[in-house]
């Protein structure tokens, strides 16, 4: 009877850091150039290690160690779907994809090479997202401007530096000038010399 009490005592204690650690935070982000675009899925080192893969052209599912939380970037082109460990990710128009994991920090990196009818898509979405305008003040609003006193400017008397000219020797139209000779390097050697 003490044996079984001390096993469910041990049992309870291993479980009990399972269901009282909370939801990973996983952030999503995406970056594009050219035909290539770049999803990076990070979080914390052992939750990013412990995941499992299954890739398509159509979609991309990803089954987390544990519950998490979906942090993704607003205008994210792809139909994302999160329930309990799996992520799902639904592609359009992708030609080619590779997957894989990074340390420091830990991330999930998924390459996706568009086809061109995807690119005119997301093209043409970037084109109707509004331009934000900036604030332009009313004409009869009249702006307070505080008055400073300023110090009055130092005057300082500068001196006309005389520069020694050389007379210069007038050359004729066949005749090249000698080539100026910079001085030579020095080279200088040291010896560390023997004994210590």
């Amino acid at each position: 009877m003490k044996k079984l009490l001390l096993i469910c005592i041990a049992g309870l204690m291993t479980a009990f850091p399972l269901f009282a650690e909370g939801k990973k935070e996983v952030s999503l982000r995406y970056s594009q150039h050219d035909d290539i675009m770049r999803v990076v899925l990070e979080s914390d080192d052992n939750f990013i290690k412990n995941t499992n893969i299954i890739a398509t052209l159509s979609s991309i599912k990803i089954e987390f160690p544990a519950i998490f939380d979906l942090k993704k970037q607003k205008d994210f082109p792809f139909d994302t779907t999160a329930r309990e460990l799996i992520l799902s990710i639904t592609l359009k128009n992708v030609e080619d994809l590779k997957s894989y994991k990074l340390t420091s920090p830990a991330r999930l990196v998924i390459d996706l090479k568009l086809t061109q009818k995807a690119l005119k898509e997301l093209s043409a979405l970037k084109e109707k997202q509004p331009v934000p305008l900036e604030k332009q003040p009313v004409p009869n609003e009249k702006k307070v401007v505080p008055v400073e006193k300023q110090p009055a400017p130092i005057e300082k008397k500068v001196e006309p530096i005389e520069k020694k000219t050389e007379p210069k020797q007038e050359q004729k139209p066949g005749q090249e000038q000698p080539a100026v000779k910079l001085p030579s390097p020095k080279i200088v050697l040291l010896d560390a010399g023997h004994g210590g």
